[in-house]
C-alpha cells in the first residue's frame, strides 16, 4: 500500500497541471478525481484493515483516556468557507494531551497545517495572491514533517500491525503538497481558469486535510504502544 501511495504522487500533480491547463476538457478533470480517489481508497484500505486485524480492547480503553486539550478557533467570525472548516477540523483532531514527545511534534505540526490552511482560507478569500502562495508553500514543506514525525512514533511502536498502519497513511499528506503549491499558484493569477482553479483548491484542501487527521488518528494508537 505505502509503495502504491508513493506510485500515486506524480500522478496526481501531472493530473492536477493537465486539469488546470484545460479546465473543460471532462476528461482530464475525471482522471484527476479518479487518481485522488484512488489515493483516499488506499489510505482507507489500510486503515480498515488494520481495524479488521485488531480488536485490542485495552488499546481502545487507553485511547478514550486521551484528555481532548483546549480547542482553538480558527473562525472566530463565523465564516463559510470549506478550506477554513477542514482547517478547523484538523485542529480538533489535533487537540489531544500528547502521549510522548515523539507524539507532541506530530501534533504540534498538525496544529501548524491548520493554522496556515486558515490563513490561506483567508487570502483566497481576499484575493491575495502572495499570501495564497506563501501559506501553500508553508504547508508543502510542513507535510514532510508529518512523515517525519510519524517514522519517529512508528520506530518506537512495539505493535507491527500499529506500527504498519501509521508509516502507510502517513505518506498520503505528502502526496497532496506539490498539488497545493500548483493549483494555489494558478488560482492567484485568477483569469480565465479561475473556477476550476477554485474547485480544485478546495477538493485539494479538503484532501489533504483529511490525510492529516487520519494520521493524527492513526499516530494516537501507535503513540500508545511505543517502547
Amino acid at each position: 500500500a505505502a509503495t502504491k501511495l508513493d506510485s500515486l504522487c506524480p500522478k496526481i500533480v501531472q493530473a492536477t497541471k493537465d486539469a488546470l491547463l484545460d479546465p473543460k476538457n471532462a476528461a482530464k478533470q475525471e482522471a484527476l478525481a479518479k487518481l485522488i480517489k484512488e489515493a483516499k481508497d488506499t489510505s482507507d484500505f489500510v486503515n480498515d484493515a488494520a481495524e479488521r486485524m485488531r480488536t485490542d480492547a485495552k488499546l481502545t480503553q487507553d485511547l478514550s483516556k486521551l484528555n481532548v486539550s483546549t480547542k482553538v478557533n480558527l473562525n472566530p467570525e463565523g465564516r463559510k468557507d470549506a478550506i477554513l472548516d477542514a482547517a478547523q477540523n484538523v485542529s480538533n483532531a489535533a487537540s489531544v494531551n500528547p502521549v510522548n514527545q515523539e507524539h507532541k511534534n506530530l501534533l504540534d505540526i498538525a496544529q501548524a497545517i491548520a493554522l496556515e490552511m486558515a490563513k490561506l482560507s483567508e487570502a483566497a478569500a481576499r484575493k491575495d495572491k502572495a499570501g495564497m502562495i506563501e501559506s501553500a508553500k508553508k504547508i508543502a514543506g510542513m507535510l514532510g514533517k508529518i512523515q517525519t514525525f510519524s517514522d519517529d512514533i512508528a520506530g518506537k511502536c512495539k505493535d507491527p500491525i500499529l506500527r504498519e498502519r501509521l508509516q502507510a497513511i502517513s505518506r498520503v499528506p505528502q502526496n497532496f503538497a506539490v498539488q497545493l503549491k500548483i493549483i494555489a499558484a494558478v488560482k492567484s493569477g485568477s483569469g480565465a481558469n479561475d473556477n476550476s482553479a477554485k474547485h480544485q483548491l478546495v477538493t485539494c484542501a479538503q484532501s489533504l486535510c483529511n490525510s492529516v487527521i487520519k494520521t493524527v488518528e492513526a499516530a494516537q494508537s501507535a503513540a500508545i504502544k511505543c517502547k
